[in-house]
């Protein structure tokens, strides 16, 4: 099998009157019969799964993963009201043009509440889920997170070191090797005239940041498909006692918590990915192609 390298794709999606790029970035193998579909989380892109392709794809299994708009290298729009749930799932469903006979998903933090709306809207046809660090419900902690995040949204850095600097202490990357590091820098670094900020358009948390609540309990209850749950060891959304309960109600679940990260793990260390990509072959060997 011949080791792939990433490519990107450009789609055109039109969400109301714009036409938006959505930018998909996608590892394949050769002759693949397999796919995932990786949401990244609020501020990321879908650069973050690059590691987790790499091995994945040694499995034949193709990796899709887009910037959702508003993220990476997708379209910026500027106005609040285009961020909405309806569009972030035009954006996941335009990305499984890409997908394969058998598909598998994957959601960290809010795209993995992202992720979910999708899959209720195509009648849940996956063979399995990862729910990297999602929120489960609203609560006091995710109510704090998005505070934080419609902060950060506004922040802007006189260099790109100061940027730099603040990106890996705060997403605690010091793990990562020189060249790793580099790469993720620049996914998610943008400089714009003379200062630096995170490369997500500063709009997007006007929405996120308000007190709507949800709540995700009742749908983990009865699922059908196979359901990993993970958390960061320092994952607030553990606490959560609701946790064991959705998992003693539905054999399909499971909880894989202490990664070694805090809030959400990156999968990009070894141990995580290994976990994770273990999880997903299994739901592979299990599942017939969807059709």
């Amino acid at each position: 099998m011949t080791h792939p390298t990433e490519r990107t794709e450009t789609m055109g999606i039109v969400m109301g009157d714009v036409l938006v790029d959505l930018n998909i970035r996608i590892w394949e193998p050769q002759n693949s019969q397999k796919s995932v579909t990786c949401i990244h989380g609020f501020a990321g892109n879908g650069q973050d799964f690059e590691m987790l392709a790499e091995t994945l794809v040694k499995s034949g299994i193709t990796v899709i993963a887009p910037d959702l708009i508003g993220r990476g290298d997708s379209s910026f729009i500027g106005h609040p009201e285009a961020y909405t749930l309806r569009n972030y799932i035009a954006c996941i469903a335009a990305a499984t043009r890409y997908s394969k006979p058998q598909s598998c998903h994957l959601g960290t933090s809010w795209g993995g509440i992202i992720l979910v709306g999708y899959l209720a809207s195509c009648n849940w046809r996956t063979s399995g889920v990862v729910l990297n660090d999602v929120a489960i419900e609203s609560d006091a902690a995710l109510k704090n997170f998005r505070r934080l995040l419609a902060e950060e949204s506004l922040r802007s850095f006189d260099s790109r070191k100061d940027a730099a600097d603040y990106l890996v202490e705060s997403r605690s990357m010091a793990f990562l090797e020189p060249d790793r590091r580099e790469r993720f820098l620049d996914s998610r670094l943008m400089q714009v005239g003379d200062y630096w900020r995170l490369r997500y358009d500063p709009a997007v948390a006007a929405p996120f940041s308000n007190d709507t609540e949800f709540s995700l309990i009742r749908t983990l209850k009865s699922v059908t498909f196979p359901t990993l749950m993970t958390f960061g060891s320092d994952s607030p959304y553990f606490a959560n006692p609701k946790n064991d309960e959705i998992a003693n109600a539905n054999p399909n679940i499971t909880l894989l918590p202490g990664l070694d990260d805090p809030h959400p793990p990156s999968l990009m260390k070894t141990s995580q990915i290994l976990q994770v990509a273990g999880f997903l072959s299994q739901c592979f060997a299990r599942a017939p192609a969807l059709g």
